[in-house]
């Protein structure tokens, strides 16, 4: 079995021959340890193969200094490595949307494409929408500012939103018609460690339609509707299923895997983001090992799929426990019965 087929099992819920391997590493981690990283996936492989339009290039933002993306947005990065922070906004006056012109969504197009067509095609293929529409709209705005806009809700905003909808659907289709691409992964991070970052009335009213239109316009080319969120998302995990979505990348350590099991268990794949926040960086492999077993054994038992392992590596996460995370998901990376 080749990890297209294992992934597409896992998502179906027809039992592949083990979970899938979505851990990944920082470009942090691969400036740190060099040559480890590629031998250690080389060693543990993962099962997916990603790729993004050039105008979500985030490459840029890990380097120290200013940066500006092709969207206006000024970052300014003081740890080379992890991704920078926003800190100059090309709309923070909303009345200078209609002189603002959105980058070509399209722009590097033929690059991305050629990529993809040179791909062995063995492993699963996602195509990354990164910040999709509630991010982008905090580096186009600013993060007080989007949140303002969502209480007031004014004919600009919408407008807004309607633009940026449009700009996202038509990298969609154009995405979609590609034959080797498997899934769509989109991005928008939107809890806290505790609960939404707004109201999930508020949510449901503004942002669940255009994620149902984003949704629609995947699954009917036959692809995989993916999405991932930061944060304490449990309130609107069922709306999500609702309108289509066939995987969720969230936290393991915030949500409550042990509740997301009671209730969705069966109805959603699960990318299991493990602990990036306390246990890899800083946990003993004893705590890791444990850890990557306890989320196999709840979100994992007695069913015949949804779940794949996703554990980022960071370049505060020691080498020692990137290799148990992978060498343990290998080992026991079996859905129990």
């Amino acid at each position: 079995m080749n990890s297209r087929e294992r992934v597409y099992r896992a998502i179906s819920f027809e039992e592949p021959d083990r979970i899938p391997n979505g851990c990944y590493a920082l470009p942090g981690a691969v400036w740190k340890y060099g040559d480890k990283i590629s031998r250690l996936f080389k060693k543990y492989p993962t099962d997916f193969s990603s790729y993004s339009f050039p105008i979500d290039d985030e490459s840029a933002n890990y380097i120290y200094g200013i940066h500006i993306d092709r969207w206006g947005t000024v970052w300014r990065n003081s740890k080379e490595g992890i991704l920078g922070q926003p800190v100059g906004f090309p709309l923070e006056n909303l009345d200078k949307l209609d002189e603002y012109s959105f980058p070509d969504p399209l722009e590097g197009f033929n690059e991305m494409l050629k990529d993809i067509n040179n791909d062995p095609y063995e492993k699963y293929i996602v195509i990354g929408i990164p910040h999709t529409i509630f991010e982008k709209l905090q580096e186009l705005r600013g993060f007080s500012n989007a949140l303002a806009d969502i209480i007031r809700e004014s004919k600009k905003f919408y407008l807004l939103l309607d633009r940026l909808k449009k700009l996202r659907v038509e990298q969609l289709k154009i995405a979609c018609e590609i034959d080797k691409v498997d899934g769509i992964m989109l991005a928008d991070d939107w809890g806290t460690t505790d609960r939404l970052m707004i109201r999930p009335e508020k949510w449901r009213k503004i942002f669940k339609p255009i994620y149902g239109e984003l949704f629609h316009v995947i699954k009917k080319h036959g692809k995989h509707a993916l999405l991932h969120s930061d944060g304490m998302i449990m309130d609107i995990i069922p709306d999500l299923i609702e309108i289509g979505l066939d995987g969720l990348n969230f936290q393991t350590n915030i949500n409550d895997i042990e509740m997301f099991r009671e209730k969705f268990a069966g109805k959603l794949t699960v990318f299991a983001d493990l602990d990036r926040v306390r246990i890899l960086p800083f946990g003993t492999p004893r705590e890791v090992e444990e850890h990557v077993k306890e989320v196999i054994e709840v979100l994992g038992k007695g069913l015949k799929g949804g779940l794949i392992m996703c554990g980022e590596i960071g370049p505060d996460v020691p080498l020692i426990n990137a290799e148990t995370m992978l060498k343990t998901i290998f080992i026991y990376g079996k859905y129990p019965h």
